[in-house]
């Protein structure tokens, strides 16, 4: 305090000189408390400095077992560290404490077991250390030694007798996970404070990071989770200059410039997921089972969807397919009625910003295969009335309208005559035309009848992955040339042979606006149809999308059409 004078006015003059706005474009990290005694916060300051050197906010999150104020408090943050501290009680992962464990608190392990689960749900970036990767590993199904030299053979003393700001021994950095593209070498000179460390390996997670005994390090959660531990505490020696570890908290400030931009902009546009097959959840459960849905109101809030577009879907060669069409939409319109008022219909894609900025969740409704029509066009004017705004022509199997892209006999060449009857009529009524799932030629025949710009409400590429249901480049660009909109696909079995990622959907994107440009492309997850990828699994995951087209270069302008502008304009 020596030189400082103790004068108010002088502290009020210095407030009132700075010229800082309260909002900032600087990340918030929430960074755990660690716990001296059962009631008592403490924290050393190398992790709220580490945070400033790099360029963040920190937050210290007090420990609660309130977890609406845990959610409150973390919904303020954009970054989440899991401070170090005692040891995680084994009953966690099922075993029997071993006579060795250290001190164990469960309200500890309870707060930041939340804590962790919670900022995962929310898709917050979130940086594990020393204490903060064992919790990560264990909340993500994974177990550990309770007592290093007890359980790993020769190991060395992994509690170091040094300051925890002098480095203690070498790790390797493996070249699996993203680690060693922030640290750039092979080897790196860590401290080490811990008698805990991995076991049984999260499936999730990838080793990243090992200790010359064989102790794991460092565990990279990516692509499922945007979640990175390291063993050793990068905090202390990045306050003493050890540059290596500072990247450490510069990667996570910049994976929360990240998602708060993503969070961001879905805030302030309309995003649009233009395929779920929910409905068929719906039947005879009108408040919806967020167990069973991958869409849900909660979700929605979570990822930022403001409208979901609810397809009845009915299978080819189903008995009944009209009845179990109009069930569907019955079930849809009940849903929305069930929400009191958090959730409506939106008949009048006019009004959508009007609902927006009441923070009010909407459904549009469609129909999945044109096979429930039988060949009966007079229901396309019922199917009006309700406010079905697309229907998709078919499905797995050629119908009386056209030919299907799978299991397809070549029945009618493209379109039946009876489906050029059905695009002509859907044309003067207004419903979309939805060409996912057609046969190329049935593609062809549409665009080249239709009056109206067509969509394809959940395709990918067929020139990344060679799949029938895939559309090729020829025919996205006839699609956007005829001024109609490309959506995009989550189905995995779509995107790649196998262990389809988010990185693999927005690889499909890119190539999608590569090949037409953002003004003709979009997303239709196709969740609770069979889509998801590893990282985006429901609709409350979809800031992650946004993340990564952000980390791609995609301009924060641009977003707005690709995630739902661009249907906007043809269903409208």
């Amino acid at each position: 305090m020596e030189g400082r004078t103790f004068s108010l006015k002088q502290l009020q003059e210095q407030i009132d000189s700075c010229n800082k706005f309260l909002e900032t474009s600087k990340p918030v990290i929430g960074i755990s408390t660690n716990h001296n005694h059962v009631d008592e916060n403490t924290l050393t300051h190398t992790y709220c400095d580490s945070v400033k050197l790099a360029g963040g906010i920190p937050l210290i999150i007090p420990q609660t077992d309130d977890i609406d104020l845990l959610l409150e408090t973390l919904g303020k943050c954009d970054g989440l560290i899991m401070s170090g501290g005692g040891d995680v009680h084994s009953l966690w992962w099922g075993e029997e404490p071993h006579h060795k464990v250290g001190k164990v608190v469960h309200n500890k392990d309870f707060f930041d077991l939340s804590l962790i689960q919670s900022a995962l749900k929310l898709n917050i970036p979130v940086l594990g250390i020393c204490r903060g990767l064992q919790l990560l590993n264990v909340a993500l199904g994974g177990t550990l030694h309770q007592d290093i030299q007890s359980f790993v053979e020769g190991a060395f003393n992994h509690v170091q007798t040094a300051t925890r700001y002098e480095e203690w021994h070498p790790v390797e950095i493996l070249s699996d996970g993203r680690l060693r593209s922030l640290i750039g070498e092979d080897r790196l000179m860590v401290n080490s404070f811990h008698h805990q460390s991995v076991n049984r390996l999260a499936d999730c997670g990838t080793i990243c990071a090992k200790a010359d005994d064989g102790v794991v390090e460092a565990v990279d959660f990516y692509p499922e989770y945007n979640a990175l531990g390291v063993q050793w505490h990068p905090e202390a020696l990045a306050c003493e200059g050890k540059t290596k570890h500072l990247e450490i908290f510069k990667w996570l400030v910049d994976e929360a410039k990240l998602f708060k931009q993503a969070r961001h902009i879905h805030q302030h546009i309309i995003t649009i997921d233009s395929h779920v097959d929910t409905p068929s959840l719906l039947v005879g459960n009108p408040c919806g089972d967020s167990d069973i849905a991958k869409v849900d109101y909660s979700g929605m809030v979570t990822g930022g969807l403001d409208i979901a577009f609810m397809a009845a879907f009915v299978a080819q060669g189903s008995e009944t397919p009209y009845n179990q069409m109009i069930d569907m939409l019955d079930a849809t319109d009940a849903y929305a009625k069930e929400s009191e008022n958090k959730i409506v219909v939106l008949t009048d894609t006019s009004k959508a910003w009007e609902y927006k900025i009441k923070y009010q969740k909407m459904i549009c409704k469609a129909v999945e295969n044109g096979y429930a029509i039988g060949d009966d066009l007079s229901k396309l004017e019922e199917l009006t009335s309700r406010g079905v705004k697309y229907i998709t022509l078919c499905h797995n199997g050629d119908n009386q309208i056209c030919d299907s892209g799978v299991r397809s006999h070549q029945t009618h060449g493209g379109l039946s005559d009876f489906g050029k009857n059905v695009v002509k009529e859907m044309n003067r009524l207004g419903i979309a035309i939805d060409v996912s799932h057609a046969a190329d030629a049935t593609v062809q025949d549409v665009l080249e009848i239709s009056s109206a710009p067509v969509i394809a409400s959940h395709s990918s590429c067929r020139a990344i992955y060679d799949h029938p249901r895939n559309l090729s480049d020829e025919l996205m660009k006839a699609i956007a040339d005829k001024g109609g909109v490309v959506q995009l696909c989550m189905y995995h079995g779509f995107l790649k042979d196998k262990g389809a990622t988010v990185l693999d959907f927005v690889n499909h994107l890119m190539h999608a606006i590569d090949v037409v440009g953002i003004d003709y492309v979009g997303i239709g997850t196709d969740f609770d149809g069979g889509g998801e990828v590893v990282g985006c699994r429901k609709t409350a995951d979809l800031h992650r999308i946004t993340v990564e087209l952000l980390r791609r270069g995609i301009a924060i302008n641009q977003l707005s059409g690709l995630w739902g502008a661009n249907l906007l304009r043809v269903i409208r």
